[in-house]
């Protein structure tokens, strides 16, 4: 495929009709521009040229094959590359459909099969994910107007724009903007900012079809774009950037979430913060089968503990499940610990939660996957950058030193809650980034002096071979792993 284009690129001579491929390369850069508008992405300039030359060279060849087999080949490579490649073989699809009017080409398979494949290996990325914006306004030119001002006061395209007529329906204007979604990756969110109180229920007539948090605004003014811009440039969440314009500008807002068709999400969590429920998020991520729409969200344990299910996320999606290293105890959501996913003694409740998100095929592979990302080493060696042996061995320490100063054994699964736990401890000692705050740290350590001494003592070997203190801190969530909803056998009770 490189050959192929780099062939293109610079054998091909393009000397006699340097004006109609300067004209194709002008057309291609303005249609990835609105793709990367778009879809929030940024591809490699060579794209541009080597998508061109491409088409500029296949406008001079009729490539449509004759023979019912080959057709069928064709279509069957097609399928295959759509299944493999979903998202290069879209932004392939859109590329063309935006070009093909312009340029005046018939699109083949062959060629969204060659251009699916070129742009899988081309230099492409995501670009940070942020809620697509709008101006939906009446008039000649007014919501254009007006965008082309904030976009070019804020240094950035962040909101396009929708001008109508004074006689529009509100039926009309639904199905532009329903238009414009399917066309462009809204899976951040959406935010309209209207400029006629009547537009503030234009939900109405897509809601069925909604799957995003939607934000609507109405009485737009310059001002409120530029809020709700600086608010996009600094990621605020959506319920934000409605407070943050109702402080500023105080115009009506409403945020509407799924109803019917939430997207479904799984969640992952951890007591020590969000790092360890990152890295979790990261290796089911990897588990799961490139079809499956199940989304991974990493989330604080405390406020999931706190907020229970008034917390936002449970509006946006609708949740499967839970797996982390301390349950949240949040009614009507199953808890998942990760000692039981490495040990894979509850993968039945795992299968279960997936049963409506993905098909028996995109199971068995999903169970595959856990089964080969989910040993103790693979996940050690994703929480932390140091030696997974090596900690290991610490911590194998550790552990025997700990039984012994408590006259107790520890269960397996909480061994394997320690071994990550642990080696994560170590990483953020060493980094001097340990966890200094602990809920009634002060009256826990008066009741808890027996366990602090011994898990002191014990951990005395890992500070002498790393050069770290652990502090109270530390030592009471360490505490926390050993105490809740666990079992410690006593030596003499275990024989």
């Amino acid at each position: 495929m490189i050959q192929l284009f780099d062939f293109l690129l610079f054998e091909t001579s393009r000397q006699e009709k340097h004006e109609l491929l300067v004209y194709w390369t002008q057309s291609i850069r303005e249609t990835f521009r609105q793709m990367e508008s778009a879809y929030q992405i940024k591809f490699d300039g060579n794209s541009v040229y080597a998508l061109s030359y491409y088409l500029y060279q296949r406008s001079t060849v009729k490539w449509l094959p004759e023979e019912h087999a080959i057709i069928q080949l064709i279509k069957e490579l097609e399928k295959q590359v759509s299944q493999s490649y979903p998202s290069s073989y879209h932004y392939v699809q859109r590329i063309l459909e935006l070009s093909k009017i312009k340029l005046d080409i018939e699109v083949t398979s062959m060629d969204r099969i060659l251009l699916t494949i070129y742009l899988k290996k081309a230099k492409w990325s995501k670009e940070k994910q942020l809620p697509k914006a709008m101006i939906a306004a009446h008039g000649y030119a007014t919501a254009s107007s007006m965008a082309n001002v904030v976009n070019r006061l804020l240094q950035e395209d962040l909101f396009e724009s929708f001008d109508m007529p004074l006689d529009v329906t509100p039926q009309q204007i639904a199905a532009e903007i329903v238009d414009y979604c399917e066309n462009s990756d809204v899976s951040n969110g959406l935010i309209i900012l209207v400029d006629m109180g009547s537009l503030k229920e234009i939900h109405q007539f897509f809601k069925k079809q909604l799957s995003v948090p939607l934000l609507i605004l109405n009485n737009v003014t310059t001002p409120l774009a530029i809020t709700v811009g600086e608010c996009l440039k600094k990621n605020a969440a959506l319920e934000e950037i409605a407070e943050e314009a109702v402080r500023q500008i105080q115009p009506e807002w409403r945020l509407l979430y799924p109803q019917e068709n939430k997207p479904k999400a799984l969640i992952t969590t951890c007591f020590t913060g969000i790092g360890t429920a990152a890295h979790l998020s990261e290796l089911l991520e990897k588990s799961l089968p490139t079809t499956c729409q199940l989304k991974i969200i990493p989330y604080e344990y405390q406020r999931l503990k706190d907020k229970k299910n008034r917390e936002p996320l449970f509006s946006i999606y609708e949740i499967v499940g839970i797996i982390g290293t301390a349950d949240p105890a949040i009614t009507d959501i199953d808890y998942l610990s990760l000692e039981d996913l490495i040990s894979g003694e509850k993968m039945s409740v795992l299968a279960e939660w997936l049963d409506s998100a993905m098909n028996v095929s995109d199971k068995e592979t999903f169970n595959q996957n856990i089964i080969r990302n989910f040993s103790l080493e693979k996940v050690l060696d994703s929480v932390t950058i140091l030696d997974t042996e090596k900690v290991m061995e610490e911590i194998d320490h550790f552990m025997r030193e700990l039984e012994v100063q408590l006259n107790r054994r520890i269960s397996n699964p909480k061994k394997l809650a320690l071994y990550v736990h642990v080696s994560c401890l170590i990483e953020r000692l060493i980094r001097q980034m340990p966890i200094e705050t602990y809920q009634g740290l002060e009256k826990w350590e008066q009741c808890q002096k027996e366990e602090v001494s011994a898990i002191k003592s014990a951990f005395s070997v890992i500070e002498e071979h790393y050069s770290v203190m652990i502090p109270h801190s530390e030592i009471a969530y360490i505490c926390d792993i050993l105490s809740e909803s666990t079992e410690l056998l006593s030596i003499e009770e275990e024989f």
